[in-house]
């Protein structure tokens, strides 16, 4: 058995499409204006990620805000109303369960720049010949 039950790459088609299912629907709640979030009234949310574990009991949802403001307040209102969140989709798919819900915040967008200004840093010193192999 795995010890890393939303290891994406390893993956079955199953948990790929239930994943992509959820990930649609939650997009299409959030986008409709039908699943409301109380302490964060006008945000739009984007839903890069579901990760299902392999049993598909539980799902791992990773979100930004648009913008990318007030990112931890959204995590945190989403998990206390993950609850209103699953009957959403209960109501909106058809799976014999739906999983249990955790909302993370997407620092993809994070890693990508700060992985940016570490070539462009790179390139400049090559460029200005402080990189140079003795």
């Amino acid at each position: 058995m795995s010890k890393r039950p939303y290891h994406v790459s390893g993956a079955t088609q199953r948990q790929r499409r239930v994943a992509e299912l959820l990930r649609r629907t939650l997009a299409e709640l959030f986008t409709d204006g039908s699943l409301k979030i109380p302490d964060i009234p006008d945000v739009s949310v984007t839903v890069s990620e579901v990760r299902m574990s392999t049993d598909l009991s539980k799902a791992i949802i990773y979100v930004l805000p648009l913008g990318g403001v007030q990112t931890e307040e959204l995590v945190t209102s989403l998990n206390q109303e993950r609850g209103e969140v699953r009957r959403a989709l209960c109501r909106n798919i058809k799976l014999k369960y739906v999983p249990e819900l955790q909302f993370v915040a997407d620092t993809l967008f994070d890693q990508i720049e700060h992985m940016q200004r570490l070539i462009h840093r790179v390139e400049v010193k090559r460029a200005s010949g402080q990189d140079k192999l003795t």
